[in-house]
């Protein structure tokens, strides 16, 4: 989130565009930007931690539109790295059945624009959106799903925060509003969050053929985070 952070002082900096002090400010807000964009929030490794409800720039909402827009998934993981385009994998359940999908983005949803001497960052979400799908029986994910929302009931705040260097922000999300998110996992409950988010966004891709040994993985982290 620091790159949006340090987006959200510049979208509202105003930057004179001739004369020494205006070069100077410009380099000083320059270095300043380069600095925040190689630092981030470093989350509990421990638990999902809540995605803050109120968005400046509107980042998350306009990548929630992007990928689900008016659908209603049971669960869904957004990947937001810091420097490569977003990506997603959700779950629908539909009327005998769930289909598992992933989906990416195939352009960045913000844009510098600039408006007389002030400078800011556009957002709008995009149908420019690339999707795989995969339909799997109730049974083979009933229990994943389940795990999943209980998982996400563990959420809660940190009792203190530390920078480190930039990385990846992955956001969950379970129905019945459950949210949470963490950032770069190394080990423990977040990463296995993260693990079975990335199981299920490659068996979105894979054939009935070769799931099988990937859903046993899916099931077992399951276990991990919710039971």
């Amino acid at each position: 989130m620091a790159l949006f952070a340090s987006l959200s002082i510049l979208a509202n900096y105003h930057l004179p565009l001739s004369g020494a002090l205006g070069f100077l400010r410009m380099k000083r807000i320059f270095l300043f930007f380069i600095i925040t964009l190689n630092s981030h929030t470093i989350f509990s490794e421990n638990y999902l931690e809540p995605i803050p409800p109120f968005d400046r720039l509107g980042y998350n909402e306009a990548l929630v539109e992007s990928f689900i827009g008016n659908e209603s998934p049971e669960i869904w993981m957004i990947v937001r790295p810091s420097f490569k385009l977003p990506y997603a994998v959700m779950v629908y359940k539909k009327e005998n059945e769930y289909i598992l999908t992933s989906a990416k983005l195939n352009e960045k949803i913000f844009k510098y624009k600039k408006v007389g001497n002030r400078n800011f960052v556009d957002i709008n979400p995009t149908k420019n959106v690339e999707y795989k799908s995969n339909n799997f029986e109730f049974h083979e994910l009933d229990e994943i799903l389940s795990l999943w929302t209980s998982g996400l009931k563990l959420t809660r705040y940190p009792s203190e925060r530390v920078l480190g260097k930039d990385g990846v922000t992955y956001l969950f999300y379970s129905k019945g509003k459950l949210y949470g998110q963490t950032w770069s996992p190394k080990t423990g409950f977040a990463l296995n969050f993260v693990k079975l988010g990335s199981i299920l966004h490659q068996l979105s891709a894979h054939s009935n053929t070769d799931k099988s040994e990937l859903l046993k993985k899916a099931k077992a982290l399951a276990s991990v985070v919710g039971g």
